[in-house]
């Protein structure tokens, strides 16, 4: 992409959403650029997460640290996954290492999935008590939306 000569090669994003929003947060680590992005490469210049099942997300940042680009995490507190949770320490934790790069907003008495129309609820092995619950929140859908725009104007400078 960066090599296109209709993209700008210093405003390239990630978002991902559950896994997806996991990966486009673990990308933000200097060791996940080298290894999956190749050597010198610079990474992402902002980075979105929706629901992101933060769980273990601190592996990925050892004293190598991070890329240096902004991060957005944008979870339920209700989420199956411990998002509510697990969010708010990953996110403590790194910016006590690295001040500010991370933003976090957690939507109250909000599940995983509360951008997508519907719901469901069933077994899910890797979720809390492996029950998993997706469940449509209006508010948050919109709010997050609105919140990851805003932020990804703020990270490209427009």
């Amino acid at each position: 992409m960066r090599a296109h000569p209709l993209i700008d090669p210093n405003r390239i994003a990630i978002m991902g959403f559950s896994l997806g929003g996991h990966l486009s947060v673990s990308a933000a680590s200097k060791n996940v650029v080298e290894r999956w992005l190749g050597p010198g490469q610079p990474g992402f210049a902002a980075h979105v997460g929706f629901y992101p099942v933060c769980k273990r997300l601190e592996k990925y940042f050892d004293a190598s640290g991070v890329t240096g680009a902004p991060i957005l995490i944008l979870a339920g507190e209700l989420d199956s996954w411990g998002d509510g949770e697990t969010c708010a320490e990953f996110v403590g934790w790194l910016n006590e290492a690295h001040q500010g790069v991370v933003a976090l907003t957690i939507y109250p008495h909000v599940h995983h999935g509360f951008d997508r129309k519907g719901s469901w609820q069933g077994y899910a092995p890797y979720a809390q008590n492996r029950i998993g619950i997706l469940q449509w929140d209006a508010g948050a859908a919109h709010d997050s939306r609105e919140r990851a725009v805003t932020f990804l104007r703020q990270a490209f400078n427009m």
